[in-house]
C-alpha cells in the first residue's frame, strides 16, 4: 500500500521553526539536494545561508518523516520503533548544524526560539527529551548554566532505559544528570549512570561515567564504592587507545581526576602528584584556549592545596584569573591567599565575588574563606556574622553539611575563647572540591575545546540504520 502524500499548505507556518510562511520559507526548496548544499555552505564558511539550508533540510525530511515512518509507526509501533530512532537522531543532528551556524553568524539568541518551535517535530516523548537536551546546550555552551538547568528542569518523565539505546540519548542523559545532579535523588543519579554504563562501547565514556559515579557516590559518603570506581577507571585507562589529540585529552582529564579525587579519599600525596601529571599532559595538548587553561590551571592549583603547596596554588589560581576570572576561581584565589596569611588581600579578592550569582551550595564555600579569615584575625564581629549566614542555608548533599558543621564548631570554639587554629592550618577546605564545584564539567567539551553543537553531539555512525537516511526500498526490508 503506497502511503499518502504529506501536505504542507502554502500559507501554514513553515515546518523548520523560522515563523515564516511556508511558501515564503522552505517550499521552492524541497526535492532540491538542498542536504549536501546544506553541508556544502557550512564547511565554506557561509553561515547564514547554511542555516536557510538546513532549515530546508529539515522541512525535507519532516515530510519523509510524515509519508513512510508514521504509517508504518500507527501500524506496527514495535517493529517501526528503529526507524523513530533513525528519525529523532537525523532531526536533532540537522539542527545541532543548524544551531552551530547560527551561533557561529553571531545569532545565538534565535537557538532558543527555533528550537521551541519545533516542539512538536516528531511525536514521540523521546525526541523531546533530547530537543530539551539541544536547548539546553546552548546555554550550557555560553555558560549560562541556570538558564541550562531551568531548561533541563522541564524536560519530559523519561525511564533512562528508553534513552541509553541510541547515541543521542545517551549525550542527552549525560548533560542531564551534569547538570541537575544536586537537584535529583541519588537513586535516580545512580540509575542514569548504571544505564549509562551498562550500554555504552566507547571505552572513553565508560571511563567518564566511572569517574562521574565515583565523584557523586563519594559526595554521598560512600567511599569504598567510590575508590572501587574510580580505581576501575584508572585501570581501564591503561589498555585505551586513543585515536587523535581529542580523545587523549578525554582520556588525560578522566584519569586526572580520579586520582585527584583517590587522592584525597587516601590522604595521599602520591595520588596527588599522579593527578598533576595527567593535567600536564592536557595542559600540552591545549595551548591556546584561554578558558581551558583557566580550568586546568585552577584544577592543578586544587591539587597543590590539598598537598598543602599553598605557594604553588595561588600562582596556579593567579594564573587561570588572568585566563578568565570568574567566581570559583576568585574563591580559589582568596582562600589560597588567606592560607599564607595574606588576610587583607585574602579579603580584597574574596569582595570581587558576585555572591547573587552563587547557589546555597557555593555558598557555604563563599563562607568558608570568611571563616578562615576570621579565625586567624580572631575576628569576632566576622566570625559571628558568618555563623548566622552558615545557619540560614540548608542543603541536601551530607559532604556539604559535614563542612558547614565543621565551619560552625571552629567558629564557636573562637568565640568561646579557646585556642585558635595555626596560622597555616586548613579546617574549612573542601576536600572534595572537585566533586562539589565541577562535578558537572566532567564532559571534557566544557573547557571549549573545538566546542560546538555539531561536534559535540554528532552520533557515532556504528549500525547501517546510522549511516544515512533510510530509503523507501530499505524501508520495505526492514519492514519484510
Amino acid at each position: 500500500m503506497i502511503p499518502p502524500r504529506y501536505k504542507i499548505g502554502r500559507n501554514a507556518s513553515c515546518p523548520c521553526g523560522s515563523g515564516k510562511k511556508y511558501k515564503k520559507c522552505c517550499q521552492l526548496f524541497i526535492n532540491t539536494g538542498i542536504r549536501d548544499r546544506a553541508t556544502e555552505l557550512q564547511k565554506a564558511g557561509n553561515y547564514r545561508q547554511a542555516v536557510l539550508a538546513y532549515r530546508a533540510w529539515a522541512t525535507q525530511y519532516k515530510i519523509w518523516h510524515e509519508e513512510h515512518t508514521v504509517p508504518f509507526f500507527r501500524a506496527r509501533p514495535s517493529a517501526a520503533d528503529d526507524l523513530m530512532i533513525v528519525d529523532i537522531q537525523a532531526v536533532i543532528s540537522i539542527y545541532s548544524s543548524l544551531s552551530h551556524c547560527l551561533m557561529m553568524d553571531g545569532r545565538p539568541e534565535e537557538i532558543d526560539e527555533v528550537l521551541q518551535r519545533i516542539s512538536a517535530f516528531i511525536d514521540d516523548d523521546r525526541y523531546r527529551f533530547c530537543l530539551v537536551f539541544l536547548r539546553a546546550l546552548r546555554f550550557a555552551i555560553t555558560k549560562e548554566f541556570d538558564s541550562a538547568t531551568a531548561v533541563l528542569q522541564n524536560a519530559p518523565v523519561l525511564q533512562p532505559e528508553r534513552l541509553v539505546s541510541f547515541e543521542y540519548g545517551r549525550v542527552s542523559l549525560r548533560l542531564f544528570v551534569d547538570l541537575l545532579w544536586t537537584q535529583l535523588p541519588l537513586e535516580r543519579n545512580l540509575r542514569i549512570l548504571d544505564c549509562l554504563l551498562s550500554s555504552e562501547e566507547d571505552p572513553l565514556l565508560t571511563i567518564e561515567d566511572r569517574v562521574h559515579k565515583g565523584l557523586l557516590l563519594y559526595v554521598y559518603k560512600d567511599r569504598a564504592s567510590s575508590l572501587d570506581l574510580l580505581q576501575s577507571a584508572v585501570d581501564l585507562a591503561q589498555t585505551a587507545e586513543p585515536k587523535n589529540a581529542k580523545q587523549r585529552l578525554q582520556l588525560h582529564l578522566a584519569i586526572a581526576r580520579a586520582h585527584e579525587q583517590m587522592a584525597f579519599i587516601h590522604n595521599s600525596h602520591s595520588e596527588g602528584q599522579l593527578a598533576l601529571d595527567e593535567y600536564q599532559k592536557v595542559v600540552n595538548i591545549v595551548d591556546d584556549d584561554n578558558e581551558a587553561l583557566a580550568s586546568l590551571h585552577q584544577s592543578i592549583g586544587h591539587v597543590h592545596d590539598f598537598m598543602d603547596d599553598f605557594r604553588q596554588a595561588q600562582e596556579h589560581f593567579d594564573i587561570a584569573n588572568r585566563l578568565s576570572s570568574n567566581n570559583y576561581i576568585l574563591m580559589d584565589l582568596s582562600r589560597a591567599k588567606a592560607l599564607l596569611g595574606k588576610l587583607d588581600e585574602a579579603l580584597e579578592w574574596h569582595a570581587r565575588i558576585d555572591k547573587g550569582e552563587l547557589d546555597e551550595h557555593h555558598l557555604i564555600d563563599y563562607y568558608s574563606v570568611l571563616a578562615q579569615v576570621a579565625i586567624q584575625k580572631e575576628d569576632r564581629d566576622l566570625a559571628t556574622s558568618v555563623d548566622v549566614s552558615l545557619s540560614k542555608i540548608r542543603v541536601e548533599l551530607p559532604v556539604l553539611n559535614d563542612l558547614r558543621n565543621e565551619i560552625r564548631l571552629g567558629l564557636m570554639r573562637m568565640l568561646s575563647q579557646e585556642e585558635p587554629p595555626k596560622k597555616h592550618s586548613k579546617p574549612f577546605l573542601l576536600k572534595t572540591r572537585e566533586a562539589i564545584n565541577r562535578i558537572f564539567l566532567l564532559q571534557p567539551n566544557f573547557f571549549g575545546l573545538g566546542l560546538n553543537l555539531n561536534n559535540l553531539i554528532e552520533p557515532r555512525r556504528t549500525s547501517q540504520l546510522d549511516k544515512k537516511r533510510v530509503t523507501t526500498d530499505e524501508r520495505d526490508s526492514i519492514r519484510s
